[in-house]
């Protein structure tokens, strides 16, 4: 697996999404994306997000081979609802 550094060396940005989604009647989670943002990061911000797992949801996704974070999701059970967080890289 590469380094974080091998991994953002050719990163130039990246787009980073994030929204609630709340438990249904029927105990799915809702497909509708509520107080849904987007930003777009710099490098820097994406290794923050990739060296602080912790604080950022329980469930992830990566690119593969590298350790940069697709997704997150972060589910508060008692709550009925969850944070979900995407990022897409460029190039």
């Amino acid at each position: 697996m590469m380094t974080i550094d091998e991994a953002l060396r050719n990163v130039t940005s990246a787009t980073y999404t994030r929204w609630i989604e709340y438990r249904t009647p029927s105990g799915n989670w809702s497909r509708k994306r509520h107080q849904e943002t987007q930003d777009t990061i710099t490098p820097k911000d994406a290794r923050f997000l990739a060296e602080n797992q912790h604080l950022y949801g329980n469930k992830r996704r990566y690119l593969p081979g590298t350790p940069l974070p697709t997704r997150f999701v972060n589910e508060k059970p008692d709550l009925n609802l969850r944070r979900v967080a995407t990022v897409e890289y460029h190039h």
